[in-house]
């Protein structure tokens, strides 16, 4: 069976629990809607594949477990918040994590997966009224580090909550 996946950067624990607190907060005010993306852990996507053959896992895990030890921790400068239709994403430079995608797809284009390039990061999902999205983009800069650290890596379906992952790496 297929199903899409991401491997992603996966951000320490400390930002993980500070964004999972923030999203808490914006929940209880009511300016967020759905519940169940409380818990979808803020990643990187590095690479994607839309019809990933779990049979693949071993050998894909052994490719990033390979690249891995040419990785270690990275921090990435947060320098605005921006609102993407409803959701609060982190910009900033993509340098670093563009040449991470690059050499992932390189290692795994044999495996179906392709880049993804990206200066921004969602923290926040489907803020219900615009009037809230300003409030809660300072509420970011605010409550947030100015750098997202990235400890790893990880495969994931679903929803990217923690429980979605079929495999993970620190650096």
């Amino acid at each position: 069976m297929t199903s899409p996946v991401i491997l992603f950067g996966k951000t320490s624990d400390e930002y993980t629990n500070k964004v999972f607190e923030l999203r808490k907060r914006v929940n209880e005010l009511g300016y967020e809607e759905k519940e169940e993306d409380l818990l979808i852990v803020p990643h990187l996507t590095f690479v994607f594949n839309k019809e990933f053959d779990e049979e693949k896992s071993e050998s894909v895990k052994k490719i990033v477990a390979d690249e891995m030890e040419s990785l270690n921790v990275f921090s990435l400068r947060v320098f605005d918040y921006i609102d993407m239709e409803g959701n609060i994403a982190a910009r900033f430079d993509n340098s670093r994590s563009s040449k991470i995608a690059e050499s992932f797809t390189e290692k795994l284009k044999s495996e179906g997966f392709s880049a993804v390039i990206t200066d921004h990061m969602r923290l926040i999902r489907s803020i219900i009224k615009p009037e809230h999205v300003e409030e809660v983009k300072d509420m970011c800069f605010k409550n947030l580090p100015n750098e997202i650290e990235i400890s790893g890596v990880a495969l994931s379906g679903k929803k990217i909550h923690k429980e979605d992952f079929i495999f993970e790496f620190n650096f």
